[in-house]
């Protein structure tokens, strides 16, 4: 079993920036916590701030068994900040319709996890979730391989938002769009 990723990830990246974590990569990471204790040393050292949202936490603490939980709930402890993104509603509510539009069926932590890249440009994601993640609105940055046991491979990657693809998008929802967007 081995993890593959560019050796210079950190210098590739902006820092300082945010990491947010999905759930998806979290689970990943806590599966295969041994594989991934340099490369999260790496980013760690290199001014990136590991954070997640609320409701991310919720998802990846979810679990029938007491010790899985406590295991879960001291690995997320031992590394992550939790920002509350949902207080600031304010500042991305004109984002909502526009991701509703293009991201029909992403789930609300999804959508939040969105406006966390939107908010911060000197952020990014990492998730294995590519079908809601997507590149018509992030860059992938990187891609990290897990060459599990047998013959499953697993691909997480960090993405970044790009403010010109969702200009360009949102430009021509709100020009296609019967509804008044100002007035939600």
């Amino acid at each position: 079993m081995k993890i593959l990723y560019n050796t210079k990830i950190a210098s590739l990246l902006k820092s300082p920036s945010y990491l947010f974590f999905d759930t998806s990569s979290l689970n990943l990471i806590i599966q295969y916590e041994k594989q991934f204790v340099d490369l999260l040393k790496t980013l760690n050292d290199s001014s990136i701030a590991f954070t997640t949202i609320p409701s991310v936490y919720f998802e990846f603490s979810r679990t029938d068994d007491f010790n899985v939980f406590i295991k879960r709930k001291s690995f997320f402890q031992s590394i992550l900040r939790v920002y509350p993104i949902e207080t600031h509603y304010q500042e991305y509510k004109h984002l909502i319709p526009i991701l509703h539009k293009i991201k029909k069926t992403a789930s609300y932590t999804d959508f939040l996890l969105y406006c966390c890249l939107y908010k911060f440009s000197n952020s990014y994601l990492i998730t294995e979730n590519h079908r809601d993640f997507t590149t018509s609105l992030l860059d992938r940055e990187q891609i990290i391989t897990v060459d599990g046991d047998g013959e499953q491979i697993r691909n997480t990657a960090i993405y970044s938002f790009n403010k010109d693809k969702y200009e360009k998008i949102a430009e021509h929802i709100l020009k296609h769009s019967k509804t008044d967007l100002d007035a939600l």
